[in-house]
């Protein structure tokens, strides 16, 4: 069991992260401060709406998804691929990209807490192909998941992780390799094809109660002449207009939308604050993420965050497209827009 929970910091990495211009007194900071540091407000309140929280927080009944297979995929412009959550694959010519993928029906450190809503896991790890690129853009359990990452490590060329998670993938039996870690604003050239950078995000990131040892991060992915950006957790804030001017426009991107709460305002943003921030960010095509397989929040009704965003997406004329789990989309492909979870 206390495996899972990986390992914090140490030798040369720990040593890496110190000369870290956001590693500061002993932490990793955000760049944008407006919170003492992003705590949560008012515990209490949230252990009252965990316990109290209404049946709205999952859905009434089996998520209707397509089951698309996943090996030999070709695409010539990018495919999307969502798992639910902020699990996804990307498609590209010959290539396989993997971003925070947790093929397993617990997003908690103790196991069955938090467990997958019905219908969501239509793939098992013995369905992953042979992986090019695995991103993860930080460390919380709904992000890396020990099940996933143990089973199908073997079957990946190269890991990419912000600064310090590479601490819990050595932990964990990866060859170092294997793994390249990048502070914000750092990139690495797969090859010719492809580029990778690290982006700032305003969240938080630990597996135990020492927190912000690990950083975290959004990523702008370069694929031949496609621009994309992959959306890490955290709070609305300035460093999106900056991202979207230093590297955008992008072709198509992901954005955090939903397990928002009061409590925590600055760390997951609302639905329109996520509108708001894809067009920040200059998204051609953007598909909101971080809903629709776990219940983190009991702040919100499960489908709440995907109504919110589309009324909000409307009405500021913002390219959008939800697809179902497991169903392939070519980023120019016609906008998917079939309001699939709209049951009780």
């Amino acid at each position: 069991m206390f495996s899972r929970l990986g390992k914090n910091p140490f030798g040369e990495i720990l040593e890496r992260i110190q000369q870290s211009n956001n590693y500061i007194k002993g932490a990793f900071r955000n760049r944008e401060r407006l919170t003492d540091d992003l705590k949560m407000k008012n515990p209490s309140k949230i252990l009252y709406e965990f316990i109290t929280h209404s049946n709205t927080i999952k859905p009434s009944s089996v998520l209707p998804t397509q089951s698309t297979s996943l090996i030999g995929r070709y695409s010539e412009e990018p495919s999307f691929l969502w798992l639910g959550h902020s699990s996804y694959f990307l498609f590209w010519k010959g290539y396989t990209i993997l971003v925070d993928p947790v093929i397993s029906d617990n997003a908690s450190p103790i196991y069955r807490t938090n467990v997958a809503f019905k219908g969501t896991q239509i793939y098992n790890v013995n369905d992953i192909p042979e992986i090019d690129i695995l991103i993860i853009t930080h460390d919380h359990f709904d992000h890396l998941d020990y099940y996933t990452i143990t089973k199908i490590y073997s079957r990946v060329k190269y890991f990419i992780c912000p600064l310090g998670v590479d601490a819990h993938l050595l932990y964990w039996g990866i060859p170092k390799e294997k793994i390249v870690s990048l502070d914000w604003d750092e990139s690495y050239d797969f090859d010719q094809n492809i580029k990778i950078t690290s982006l700032s995000s305003r969240h938080n990131s630990g597996r135990t109660m020492l927190r912000n040892q690990t950083l975290w991060s959004a990523f702008a992915l370069n694929l031949g002449k496609y621009k994309l950006f992959l959306a890490g957790d955290g709070g609305y804030g300035t460093h999106f207009k900056a991202i979207g001017e230093k590297y955008g426009p992008f072709d198509f991107g992901t954005i955090e939308n939903g397990q928002y709460n009061t409590a925590w305002p600055a760390n997951h943003m609302f639905p329109r604050q996520s509108v708001q921030a894809a067009i920040d960010l200059k998204l051609n095509i953007v598909v909101p993420i971080h809903w629709g397989k776990f219940a983190l929040s009991y702040y919100h009704k499960w489908n709440e965050p995907i109504d919110e965003f589309v009324l909000a997406a409307q009405e500021r004329q913002l390219n959008y497209s939800v697809p179902q789990i497991g169903q392939l989309y070519p980023i120019h492909q016609n906008l998917y827009q079939n309001q699939w979870w709209n049951f009780k």
